[in-house]
């Protein structure tokens, strides 16, 4: 079973926002909108001498996304491949799943006023190409693949050297992005952008509160709908017979 996973070397990246860029002109994105992002972190002390680093920041595609379960129409799912998807069909630009990412990796399109976020360029993979991202990244600092495939690139980084997800014991929704480096920035990176189950559930609690009343009122839509519908179709039928 495929499922797809990246990591990110903080040993090489320059925090040029080449991969920023990629995926705007690949996905078309808003100016002031992102898949992905770049910002320092540092310089700061720590017990292991000064130290900076760039924090290259996107969905992390989790194995258990807090994002689909806040969800009131299903719009938000997970694919076969294990990649976290949002279905534009389906989605009514709530909110909702922009408030429960931990990463903040999700937004609203000024465009269609759509959720969208980072697909791992679901079509460019399904296509046999790899992300905008990493393709266009000049220090090749990201790493895209079959993380069950133990044969692959990106298995050998993640298992066989140190990688670590922005996760922790208390809190770990399984993220599938993994950043690699020195420890001393490796560490700067979890205390300054470590998510935590608290800053979920806090800014959750109005929406968990509202998604029975939004189900409710998508469901009372679709009733309209369908009683416009069967009201025009009997109307139809009595004026032929007239």
């Amino acid at each position: 079973m495929t499922k797809y996973a990246m990591t990110i070397d903080l040993n090489k990246c320059v925090g040029c926002r080449a991969c920023v860029i990629a995926c705007k002109a690949e996905w078309g994105l808003d100016d002031d909108k992102s898949r992905c992002w770049v910002t320092p972190v540092g310089p700061e002390v720590t017990e292991d001498g000064m130290t900076s680093t760039f924090y290259t920041g996107l969905c992390n595609h989790c194995d258990s996304p807090s994002c689909i379960d806040e969800c009131p129409t299903s719009a938000t799912y997970k694919k076969a491949d294990g990649t976290v998807a949002v279905d534009k069909e389906l989605c009514i630009g709530c909110g909702n799943c922009v408030l429960a990412c931990p990463y903040g990796a999700r937004y609203t399109s000024g465009h269609d006023k759509k959720v969208d976020k980072c697909s791992f360029c679901d079509t460019r993979v399904a296509g046999g190409l790899l992300p905008a991202c990493v393709v266009t990244c000049p220090t090749e600092a990201r790493l895209f693949g079959d993380i069950e495939d133990q044969q692959s690139s990106i298995y050998k980084q993640v298992f066989n050297h140190d990688a670590y997800p922005l996760a922790s014991k208390k809190f770990n929704l399984g993220p599938n992005v993994y950043y690699v480096g020195q420890e001393k920035d490796i560490k700067l990176l979890l205390k300054r952008h470590l998510p935590s189950a608290q800053r979920v559930s806090e800014t959750n609690l109005a929406w968990r509160n509202l998604k029975p009343m939004i189900s409710g009122s998508l469901g009372l839509t679709s009733l309209g709908v369908i009683s416009a519908f069967l009201g025009q179709l009997f109307l139809g039928e009595e004026d032929e017979h007239e």
